[in-house]
Parts: C-alpha cells; sequence; structure tokens
C-alpha cells in the first residue's frame, strides 16, 4: 500500500539502516527488555521496540550503551541520505574484503570522509562524540556555530576543528550534555545516544511516500505531484502519471522482481539498488539523472515510449535498452565499476564515457554516437554487435574491439588497442599503433580508411538505383533547447548574444551556434542531442556561461541563465564559478562595519545595511547551475574583507570543482584580480581565496591566501570573532534561510513560538504584527514578523511567519491515560494519536506541526518531543494543539515533601495548595492527630508535637506522595 509519511532524514536512517548494524534488526515487538529498564533513553528505545523497529541481542538484552564503530555510522548516514554514488578509494586499512568498503566510497564521493593524514581510515575504531558531530554538522548542512558549544562545561577542551560542529548541532536541539553539563567529546557514541539523536532530528522533516505493496499507483488520468521523494520497496509496483519533485530510489528489497514507471517524471535523482534480469521498466516519463548501483547481481532497465533520460551513472553490472523513440543521452561507466564488470546497451544513445577499467561493454543493437574510453580506464572490451555501430570512438587508454558491428570514426590515442573490424575511418596519434585480431595489419601516426565496405570509394557508377539522384540528401533531425536570460532583479536582458559550443564547460572550442536574446529575454536554438556550454556577451555586462543540454525527443524550454551587469563605478564585484561537481559552491565575505563590528554575507544572510543602506550583498546565489554567483560591495568602508567559499553539497574533493574568482572593480569587464583553486587532494569545505584591505574609502591591497580550511572560523580568520550572527535556528519549526521564512501550524501561542527559536548568545528576538513595529501577543499570524538584533544592535535580521495548514482531524487523545501524575522529578513522555475524518488514527508525537504548551512550567515543563519534566508540587495542564484541535493533558506534580523542626513544630513548604497532610508516628507507621490543609502559599505548620519520630506525606486528588524525611523531636 501507499504510505506518506513526514519522515525526518535520521528517521529514515533507522528505517533504513537499523537493520544492517549488529543489535540493530527490524523484528516483531520485543519483551520488556531489562537492560533498557530505567536507562535515560529508556522512552525513546522502548518507541522504537514498540512499533517493531527495533529488537535486541539473541540474549534478550539491547546493549544501549554499546558503541558503534566508525563503519556503522558512515553506513547510517549513507542509508539515511541515499548517498549511493561511490568514489575510489584507497586506505592502507581498508582491504576490499571488509564488509563496508562500499559504504566508505560512498562516504568519500559524498564528501564528509576522507581518512587520516597516514592514509587510514580506521573503520572498526569506535566513533567520537565530536567526529560524530562533524559529520552529520555537514551531511545536514548546517552552519558552524563555534559560540552554541559554549553552554557545555567543557566547551575549551573542544579540538578547533570539532566546536563549530557540536555548536551547530547544540543550537538546533539534537545534542546534549551529560547531567554535570558536559559534552565529553572524546567519549564513543552509543547506541542509545543515535536512537535518541534520531528522536530529536525531527524538525528537518520531508515528504517521503512510500510504495511497499504490489499495486498500481497514481491516478488513471491526469497527473499527481509529489512534492518530496519517493520510495519503492516491493516487487510488483507500478507507478503511473506523476511527477516527482524529489528523488526516487528503488530499494534493494525489490531483490530480483519488477517496477514499471509509466509517465512519471523525476526532477531530482533516481536511484536504482534493486531489479533483477527482467526489471525496470519505464515507459513515457522522463527522468534526469539515473545511479544504477546493485549490490549483488545485474539488473535491466528498459526504456520505452517516449522515455527521455538525460545521464545514466553505472556503478554495476546493468542491461540499459532504449526501445521505440525513447533515448538515453549520456552513459557514465563509473571508476567504480568492479573489475570484469559486464555492461550491455541495446538502443539509441549519445555519448558513452567509459571511466572504468576492464569492464566490458557490449552494443548489441542500435547506435552510439560517440563513445570514449578515458585514459585511467584501459583494458577494457568493447563489443560492437553485427548491425550495431558507433559514430565515433575514442580511445584514449588501450582497448579490445570486437564484433561484427560498424566504427565509422575512430581516434587511438594509446598503443595496446586492437580491433577486430578495422574501422571505416581511423586516426592515430604520433607513434601510436593499432593491432587487429582479424589477420589485418597494422596502423599507426595518422589516419586510415578502411575498405571492408562501400562506404568510400570515387566510383559514381556504383549506385545503380533509378530512384535516386544527386538531389537526394540525408535528412537528420535536429532537436535543441531555449531560455530566458535575466540579470540579477529578474528583468529580461534584451540583445544578449549567446556562442555555444559543444561540450561542458568548453569555452575556447569551435563555435557551433549563435543566437541573440528577445525583447523578453528569451532565446532558441536548434542543436544535435548533446551538452552545449553557452558564452553570454553583451556591452555593459561581465562575460559569463550557461549549460544547454539538447535532448533526443524532448525540447527543454528552461535552459536559464543569469546575466552579470558591470559593477558601477564605486563598487566591487565578485564573481565565482566552478564545475560540474561539487554542484553546489556557496560564496561568503565577511568585512567591516562603518560603527565597528564585522558583517557576513552568505546565502541565509545575503544582504549587509546600515540604515537602510545597502553596504554589501549576495546578489545573485547560484542553487540550480555552476555560477555566476556574485557579491558587490556597494559602499567600501576601512578595514578588511575576507572572501571564501564553502562546499555547500558536501560532496567531492573542493579542490575538483574548478571553481574561478574573477573580482572587478568599478565599471570594467576586465576582472583586477583572478583566482583559480588549487588542485590535490583534501577533503576540507572551505577555501579562503582573499582578503582586501580598504584605506581613506580606497582599496590599498589584494592579499592572496588561497588556503584551505576544515571549519568556517578557521576560513574567516582573524576576523571570525566580530561578526555579529543574527541568524534564527530551530528545532522545531521549519526555517528556510534562503528566503527567511518560518513555518507555524496554526493557534500556536506567541511565547510558545519564541521558546522554539534559536539564536547565538547576546542576540535578541521578537515578534511583531506584518508592519515589522507592533509586538505580537496572543497567537502567531500569517505574515507576521521575526526580528533578531545583534548585541550591539549593529545588525538585525528579520524573518516572516508563514501559517501551515495542519491535517484534519476530529479528535485527539493521549497515552498513557488519565491524569499524568508524578512522584518524583523522573521525566515521562506522553504519546498524543490524532483520529481523522476518515477514521485513521496516526501517532502525531513527533509531527512537526504539533506544538505542546505548558500552563505553569514551574510546576511541569514539556518539550518539543512531548517530554514532559517535573519541577515543583503542583496540578497544572499540558496541551497538545494539533490539526486545529486542542488537547488538554492534566499534570500533577506531588513530590515527597520536604520536613523541617522549629522546637516542636514540624514544618514543610513546596506543597500543592489544598493538598491534606497527614503525620505518622515513625515507630509504628500510624497516624496522630488531625488532617491539616495546605494554604495557598503551599506550607504547612504542624504544631506542639509530643517527643518522638515524624514523617509526613501530602495527598491531593485521590494521590498520595512518597513519604518525606524523618524528623525526630527531643524534650
Amino acid at each position: 500500500m501507499r504510505r506518506m509519511k513526514y519522515v525526518s532524514k535520521a528517521i529514515l536512517l533507522l528505517l533504513c539502516v537499523l537493520i544492517a548494524l549488529p543489535g540493530f534488526v527490524i523484528a516483531a515487538p520485543a519483551s520488556a527488555p531489562s537492560d533498557i529498564n530505567k536507562h535515560w533513553a529508556e522512552k525513546e528505545m522502548r518507541q522504537w521496540i514498540d512499533k517493531g523497529l527495533l529488537s535486541g541481542y539473541s540474549d534478550g538484552t539491547y546493549k544501549p550503551d554499546q558503541s558503534i564503530s566508525r563503519a556503522e555510522f558512515f553506513t547510517l548516514v549513507n542509508r539515511s541520505f541515499h548517498f549511493s554514488q561511490e568514489a575510489s578509494v584507497s586506505f592502507t586499512d581498508l582491504s576490499a574484503s571488509h564488509w563496508a568498503v562500499s559504504e566508505i566510497a560512498r562516504a568519500q564521493a559524498a564528501g564528509y570522509v576522507s581518512g587520516y593524514p597516514d592514509g587510514t581510515i580506521h573503520p572498526d575504531q569506535q566513533i567520537s562524540r565530536e567526529e560524530a558531530a562533524v559529520v552529520l554538522k555537514n551531511v545536514l548542512k548546517l552552519q558552524e556555530n563555534a559560540a552554541g558549544a559554549e553552554t557545555f562545561k567543557d566547551a575549551a577542551q573542544f579540538a578547533g576543528w570539532s566546536k563549530g560542529s557540536i555548536g551547530a548541532l547544540a543550537a538546533k536541539g539534537y545534542l546534549s550534555g551529560y547531567e554535570d553539563g558536559t559534552f565529553k567529546p572524546n567519549n564513543a557514541m552509543t547506541r542509545a545516544e543515535i536512537v535518541v539523536l534520531l528522536d530529536r532530528i525531527q524538525s528537518n522533516a520531508i515528504p517521503v511516500v512510500t510504495y511497499d505493496h504490489k499495486g498500481t499507483f497514481g491516478p488513471a488520468t491526469g497527473v499527481e505531484t509529489i512534492r518530496g521523494n519517493v520510495v519503492i520497496s516491493a516487487q510488483g509496483v507500478t507507478l503511473r502519471n506523476t511527477v516527482i519533485e524529489g528523488n526516487l530510489l528503488l530499494a534493494e528489497s525489490i531483490g530480483e522482481g519488477d517496477v514499471f514507471l509509466k509517465n512519471v517524471t523525476v526532477k531530482g535523482i533516481t536511484t536504482v539498488n534493486g531489479g533483477g534480469a527482467n526489471s525496470v521498466h519505464i515507459e513515457d516519463s522522463v527522468l534526469l539523472t539515473v545511479i544504477v548501483n546493485k549490490a549483488d547481481g545485474s539488473v535491466r532497465i528498459v526504456a520505452e515510449g517516449a522515455t527521455s533520460v538525460q545521464q545514466f551513472t553505472v556503478q554495476s553490472s546493468a542491461l540499459l535498452e532504449a526501445r521505440g523513440t525513447s533515448t538515453i543521452t549520456d552513459v557514465i561507466l563509473s571508476s567504480v565499476l568492479p573489475p570484469h564488470a559486464q555492461v550491455t546497451l541495446a538502443g539509441q544513445f549519445n555519448t558513452v564515457d567509459v571511466q572504468a577499467t576492464s569492464v566490458r561493454v557490449s552494443l548489441t543493437e542500435g547506435s552510439i554516437q560517440q563513445l570514449t574510453v578515458a585514459r585511467e580506464a584501459g583494458n577494457s572490451t568493447i563489443n560492437v554487435g553485427t548491425g550495431a555501430s558507433i559514430a565515433e570512438l575514442i580511445l584514449n587508454a588501450a582497448a579490445s574491439v570486437t564484433g561484427n558491428g560498424t566504427i565509422e570514426r575512430a581516434a587511438v590515442n594509446a598503443n595496446g588497442s586492437t580491433f577486430e573490424r578495422t574501422p571505416s575511418n581511423i586516426t592515430t596519434g604520433n607513434g601510436i599503433s593499432v593491432g587487429s585480431t582479424s589477420g589485418g595489419g597494422a596502423s599507426g601516426g595518422g589516419s586510415s580508411s578502411s575498405d571492408d565496405d562501400s562506404s568510400s570509394g570515387d566510383d559514381d557508377s556504383s549506385n545503380d538505383d533509378d530512384s535516386s539522384s544527386d538531389d537526394d540528401t540525408v535528412t537528420e533531425t535536429v532537436y535543441g533547447f531555449e531560455g530566458r536570460i535575466v540579470d540579477v532583479q529578474n528583468q529580461p536582458v534584451a540583445g544578449m548574444t549567446i556562442h555555444f559550443r559543444r561540450g561542458l564547460d568548453n569555452k575556447d572550442g569551435t563555435i557551433v551556434a549563435t543566437v541573440v536574446t528577445d525583447s523578453n529575454g528569451r532565446y532558441s536554438v536548434d542543436l544535435p542531442p548533446g551538452i552545449y556550454t553557452g558564452e553570454l556577451s553583451k556591452p555593459g555586462f561581465i562575460t559569463t556561461y550557461l549549460v544547454g543540454v539538447s535532448a533526443s525527443n524532448v525540447r527543454n524550454t528552461n535552459e536559464n541563465a543569469t546575466a552579470i551587469r558591470v559593477a558601477a563605478a564605486h563598487e566591487i564585484r565578485i564573481v565565482l564559478t566552478w564545475g560540474e561537481r561539487p554542484r553546489d559552491l556557496d560564496s561568503h565575505l565577511v568585512g567591516p562595519i562603518p560603527n565597528g563590528g564585522v558583517f557576513h554575507t552568505w546565502y541565509a544572510d545575503r544582504i549587509h545595511s546600515v540604515s537602510g543602506a545597502v553596504y554589501a550583498d549576495l546578489d545573485h546565489d547560484d542553487v540550480t547551475s555552476y555560477g555566476p554567483e556574485t557579491t558587490t560591495i556597494r559602499q567600501l568602508v576601512d578595514g578588511t574583507y575576507r572572501f571564501y567559499v564553502h562546499n555547500f553539497s558536501g560532496e567531492t574533493n573542493m579542490r575538483e570543482s574548478g571553481a574561478h574568482i574573477e573580482v572587478y572593480v568599478g565599471a570594467t569587464t576586465t576582472p583586477a584580480k583572478t583566482y583559480d583553486i588549487p588542485t590535490g587532494a583534501g577533503s576540507e569545505l572551505y577555501w579562503t581565496v582573499f582578503e582586501m584591505n580598504v584605506s581613506n574609502g580606497l582599496i590599498s591591497s589584494f592579499t592572496d591566501i588561497n588556503q584551505f580550511y576544515a571549519n568556517e572560523s578557521a576560513a574567516q580568520g582573524h576576523l571570525a570573532n566580530g561578526i555579529g550572527n543574527t541568524a534564527i535556528t530551530s528545532a522545531v519549526y521549519s526555517i528556510d534561510q534562503n528566503v527567511r521564512e518560518i513555518l507555524v501550524p496554526a493557534n500556536t501561542p506567541v511565547e510558545s513560538f519564541k521558546a522554539g527559536l534559536s539564536v547565538s548568545p547576546g542576540t535578541s528576538l521578537e515578534v511583531y504584527q506584518s508592519d515589522g513595529t507592533t509586538v505580537r501577543t496572543g497567537f502567531v499570524m500569517n505574515g507576521d514578523k521575526v526580528i533578531a538584533r545583534s548585541f550591539d544592535g549593529l545588525s538585525s535580521r528579520t524573518y516572516t511567519v508563514s501559517i501551515i495548514n495542519t491535517p484534519t482531524v476530529t479528535s485527539l487523545t493521549y497515552s498513557p491515560a488519565g491524569p499524568i501524575v508524578f512522584y518524583d522529578l523522573t521525566p515521562l513522555g506522553v504519546t498524543v494519536s490524532a483520529a481523522g475524518w476518515d477514521g485513521t488514527v496516526t501517532d502525531v508525537t513527533y509531527d512537526a506541526n504539533m506544538v505542546y504548551i505548558s500552563q505553569n512550567l514551574n510546576i511541569a515543563a514539556v518539550a518539543p518531543n512531548g517530554v514532559i519534566t517535573p519541577g515543583a508540587s503542583g496540578s497544572t495542564v499540558i496541551s497538545a494543539v494539533y490539526g486545529g484541535m486542542t488537547l488538554e493533558i492534566p499534570v500533577t506534580v506531588i513530590l515527597a515533601p520536604a520536613l523541617t523542626q522549629n522546637g516542636s513544630t514540624l514544618e514543610s513548604s513546596g506543597l500543592i495548595s489544598g493538598a491534606e497532610v497527614r503525620v505518622y508516628d515513625a515507630s509504628n507507621n500510624t497516624v496522630i492527630g488531625s488532617t491539616y490543609t495546605v494554604g495557598h502559599n503551599g506550607a504547612v505548620s504542624i504544631p506542639s508535637l509530643p517527643a518522638g519520630s515524624y514523617y509526613i506525606v501530602q495527598s491531593y486528588q485521590g494521590f498520595t506522595s512518597r513519604l518525606s524525611n524523618t524528623i525526630t523531636i527531643t524534650n
């Protein structure tokens, strides 16, 4: 059946991975385990056990305090975030037979693991709390927050490389310390800590639709849009007429079964981890990027009808077929393909890039426009079946080319290649020789033509068909793409000339087409299938580039770009561009504020202004392409500016990005400074490029830095301490830092809302009505403004509230049922369930739309996860607000009284007003005297008791406290 869930990334982690780790397996609910009784994580662990998601060891224990290894933790992260692309790994202590070698390869490809300086990875070593914090900070794309770590008493002991990460997760509420207020960064991460961590990461909820049962899903007519990710985890699933805004995962649990996609568009990444010999059928669908990585065996993927797949990245053996009018534009045989892997192709393909070593590639039918073997991909076998053809074959490494199919042109750039059938035209580099396995000769050092067929020659009489004439032509179907060019203000740019060159990042090759934008900034170009680089030029604009993709059976209409105008005479403009990977780099600028302090412009705080005047801004943040991103200094202030780049996506080595910086001073199209990212190995996420010094309103010097750093505070250097951070974060509410929008459920009280927001120490925040000046009281309303101000008042940041609709519910219930009674200070979690109009009952305890409110925080406080913490004796109400309804949960805290002596009088305070107090003779445990009623001040006095030992209890609404301490009165 189809199950719609709002699942945090960490919850996905649990569902996908706990089965894979020792002690974490999917099973039926277990009996009460003795080793988690009264454990600090008992509540969370019992919830997972009750739901059948967590099972223990064979001896019935759960070992909550047992540590996990680095490899196990990497596995959790990879499965949680669907990291499936693998990179080559060569750690000296990682054998090819290690169970986690693929997981570590994925971790390295994702960019959050690089190993130790000595070339090791220590896969079986326990992972420390600070190491786990760094990994999660990078994966969750959190901004470093060293100040957030100061809440821990041992913050001074934190390593520089981990402090910002610990603070970032602590500020979100994901990480907490020990009872003594310390974090203990070097302690090993335990199983219990992982379960609790999963429960805490609730605010990053993303919609995930799971199809886990055989059947047909999606409307029979029309199109359904899913605004999130989709997981197909069962064989026999047919998904039709659906647009997926996020990613699609075909899970390993499909096994060798079939999956059918019919009229499905996937705007994110499609990952194929399951399927068999007759397996994945894609009909009349559009997929942008597909990653094939099946752990065991091969998978067959058939594109049928009018299907269009832009790129396949193949990481395991596979059969790819393009039937009918379907097209698969680009196929990449990844370098992580194991030796002797078999990849079979059938149909029409634009380009095939072989990056793997010793693989077997077979084109059984159809054609490939261009097949390239990379220099590092030697010893491959390429078989071209009878009737199949390759228009252009480029061998940059030795390969054995077999079969009787046709190769029209071949460029051989490495020795050792052989051909069973000589290509029609072959070109070799200087000193390069080509062998033949069919008894023919070899060629080298030039070009030659084959006489194996009649495709060449000067005999005009070879054509005896009277129906032919010299006017006959072969018509090639030409496809193309179009788009719109706008400036950073999103205004159309007319008259922009665009020169197109074939290939990604091709800025110097042959121009294959030129177009000019119309009055609406639109352009259209007809080009054969492939990837093209467009050069944008117009007076008054900086030369920038766009990437356009021409597909084989669909015209891309949104190959858009942003044109960058030259700066004004008094401005400084910094332009960042980069290559295909990592997919998202971010520009950061820190610099002086007129009255002191340091500003910081980045994607979450794009504009730095003082008294309404803009001094610097990130005027274009590119998140969909490879730049340009532009940062502009509008008004120079004396002091030091520092510019650095962040590998936001965290994938791959940042040094391989080809990042390029141009600095324009004034109204010119010629940069005053240019910087190219240094190449080499490394896993740092920050590249500090330069510092610029300003004196008397003029640039006095540039200082080239070109250094890489593991954390942001180091990248900011000496300016880090002066930054006033006014960003608002939350572990309760979803915040879009790009547009500064906070999503809040309806009927949320202002004070409860403010309690769920976090700011840096010294920063204040207030909630205002939409005018930004009138303080909001009562309930938060749509359009309200939340303003955070730095301690010095020099910087501020404004967020807008958007009220979100919660699911329609008819009633709310909670468990354990009845009044919640506390006899000591041990916290207790409640479970809240919502009954829908259709009769369904859903656990909404952790739902992002759930709001908990305590009417008296002194008596009992409530956390966003429904955990109630008692504070003092008394009676109060906890309100759970969800779906427009409010559930009132009565709470009574009736603690053992604290008894004191004043002569022969016993006294006690901190009791429940109106409670009854009884005095007991401690020698025989019998009640003596009358009952005393606690006054409004919560105190009671019991006078004139004879010599003896006494204790008291308080009773309220049928509940009786535990015994007080015993007092002995002597005459």
